[in-house]
């Protein structure tokens, strides 16, 4: 998860998956890999904020990262 490098511009629109919590509750860190490199990294949200879009309980707000 530390392969990931982020350009500076960007930094205000994302973060890198090493600066976020996976001890949060309702939330999902996912990261996918080809041959072992990483190449897409995201989390699912079940947290209170879903609830500013819908009122769906099943509902996941996806927070693409990479």
């Amino acid at each position: 998860m530390n392969d990931f490098e982020l350009p500076d511009e960007q930094s205000q629109f994302t973060a890198l998956p090493k600066d976020i919590s996976i001890d949060m509750v309702g939330q999902y860190p996912i990261v996918i890999l080809s041959d072992n490199i990483p190449v897409e990294f995201f989390v699912l949200h079940a947290t209170e904020r879903v609830k500013e879009y819908s009122n769906n309980p099943k509902l996941f707000q996806l927070l693409n990262l990479f």
